[in-house]
């Protein structure tokens, strides 16, 4: 299907989503979901009002967001909404939360924001348009050996029996890297793939909502991307991903994570 989409009015109306996140938690604000999973007032905040105003902007679109659960991807179009990615670090006061939004068009993702709230950095691509923050156009890094790679890790904390397998390979890739690092959002930690920051990044078992966004970004920045076992990315409820500034950086950490 073809989608005539008006992308500032898209990017006006995340970037609005700052003020919805400017007050302190208090402690009745924050829900347990499950195991180190939580939901604040704001994340609902967020949802309802980037929710409410897609609709009126594309009623003929569906809404995938975080708090209202995964549903698989057909041919029909859909945003796919973070209302708030890093939500412990939203919690801890921690600075490190975003919110992500891509859009679906019933094959592909065609375009993804993540909204930086404490830096005010708005990064953003369009499928074939490349990729860009508050305007100005992004490139991956040019690093083109591990050992010289600042790589983020995601521990995957709601699946803690993953963690020695997980743990196994990060220690790997710490050793064989420059150094790792953990900002804990999925969305930041790929938009600084996008813009150089860092040079990759690996977690197993994100949602389409947390990374979907930030995997345009890499690509149309001139990263790349894939899962854990070398396949192409899939937006299905559980995926394990890899991206990386360049594809020999991609190549060397696939020979750490297909040993799993």
């Amino acid at each position: 299907m073809h989608l005539t989409i008006d992308y500032p009015a898209v990017l006006r109306l995340v970037s609005q989503t700052k003020a919805l996140v400017a007050e302190p938690l208090q402690d009745e604000n924050i829900h347990v979901k499950g195991r180190a999973d939580f939901v604040t007032d704001a994340d609902l905040a967020v949802q309802n009002y980037v929710k409410d105003g897609l609709q009126k902007l594309y009623p003929d679109i569906l809404f995938m967001g975080e708090e209202t659960g995964y549903f698989p991807l057909t041919d029909k179009p859909a945003w796919i909404l973070d209302p708030i990615d890093g939500t412990q670090n939203f919690i801890k006061d921690y600075g490190l939360s975003a919110c992500s939004l891509a859009l679906y068009d019933g094959k592909e993702i065609v375009f993804g924001v993540v909204y930086h709230f404490f830096a005010d950095e708005l990064f953003y691509a369009i499928k074939g348009q490349g990729a860009y923050r508050n305007g100005s156009p992004i490139r991956a890094a040019a690093t083109d050996a591990l050992e010289n790679s600042i790589v983020s890790t995601g521990t995957s904390p709601y699946y803690k029996e993953l963690a020695e397998e997980n743990f196994h390979v990060f220690r790997e890739v710490f050793k064989r890297c420059n150094d790792t690092r953990r900002l804990g959002s999925a969305a930041i930690d790929l938009a600084y793939v996008a813009c150089g920051r860092q040079d990759a990044y690996l977690e197993r078992r994100l949602k389409a909502w947390d990374c979907a966004a930030g995997l345009l970004l890499v690509q149309e920045a001139g990263g790349c991307v894939c899962r854990w076992n070398g396949g192409e990315i899939r937006y299905t409820d559980n995926m394990d991903i890899i991206a990386a500034c360049r594809p020999a950086v991609l190549q060397e950490l696939l020979e750490l994570t297909r040993q799993i």
